[in-house]
């Protein structure tokens, strides 16, 4: 496996995602092809289920992932909400209900 060439197809949240495991995972012939010409907010949310938080937290990504995301709260230090706004005035749509790990 150390000579394989890994071709992830999309640079999306999932191909990004692949690519970035492969990586941590000592593959190093990893390349990412993407159709549009650069990276651009397009308007759109993402949201990750626990799940994914945890499998993208064993890359080390959580503090980083906390630090970019929308605000969250904590009610005690294993309560977390969502806050819901609009991408492009900030205003505050919605807040979810609290759950025990972010999501």
């Amino acid at each position: 496996m150390e000579n394989a060439r890994i071709a992830v197809i999309g640079g999306g949240l999932a191909g990004l995602s692949f690519a970035n495991a492969a990586l941590y995972n000592g593959l190093r012939n990893v390349t990412v092809y993407e159709q549009a010409k650069e990276f651009r907010e397009i308007g759109a949310g993402i949201s990750l289920s626990e799940n994914a938080f945890r499998c993208l937290d064993q890359y080390g990504l959580q503090e980083a992932l906390l630090r970019v995301s929308n605000e969250h709260s904590t009610v005690n230090t294993t309560r977390y909400a969502r806050w819901f706004r609009h991408y492009k005035t900030g205003e505050l749509l919605a807040i979810s209900e609290f759950y025990e790990k972010p999501n």
